[in-house]
């Protein structure tokens, strides 16, 4: 094969490849989400640096992966926070955002350290919940313990504790 077939049969592959690209990219991908579409339309894949510089001669911009993360994570926060506020738990909130549970702490102490969490309100939370479930051992307290668990407790509701 000659130099100039070579290029010709080069050249060819590049605008087949970006017919293909053209096809498969959707507004809102991402790079690499237009480079797995165009390996499942064509059954091969190519760089990052080629998708990337094939979409920018085709004229598609695809949205950046780290914005997109970014708006995740952000209204994720907004959940975490809606959720302590309302005394839900670390786990149940982990469990509905379906995410560990160290990003929801870590979400917490973000939150916290902006000032938009206030900071006893996880221990207080916590309290809550514990006193709880106690609450079915009232009947077995003396009066004393009784009397401590109701000051514990309007404590906590009254947000004195920490």
């Amino acid at each position: 094969m000659s130099l100039s077939a070579y290029r010709v049969a080069m050249n060819d592959m590049r605008a087949l490849r970006r017919q293909a690209l053209a096809k498969v990219f959707r507004p809102g991908m991402t790079a690499i989400e237009a480079s797995h579409a165009l390996a499942m339309e064509l059954g091969y894949s190519f760089t990052d640096t080629t998708i990337h510089s094939d979409l920018k001669a085709l004229g598609l911009t695809p949205v950046s992966g780290t914005e997109r993360v970014r708006a995740m994570t952000k209204a994720r926060r907004m959940e975490v926070k809606k959720g302590v506020l309302a005394g839900e738990s670390v786990q149940s909130l982990a469990e509905r955002l379906r995410v560990p549970v160290h990003t929801i702490k870590a979400d917490c102490h973000v939150l916290v350290e902006a000032g938009n969490l206030p900071a006893d309100m996880l221990a207080r939370g916590r309290v809550q919940r514990r006193l709880a479930t106690m609450a079915s051992d009232m009947a077995r307290l003396g009066p004393d313990a009784r009397a401590a668990y109701e000051a514990l407790q309007t404590m906590v509701g009254a947000g004195a504790i920490l």
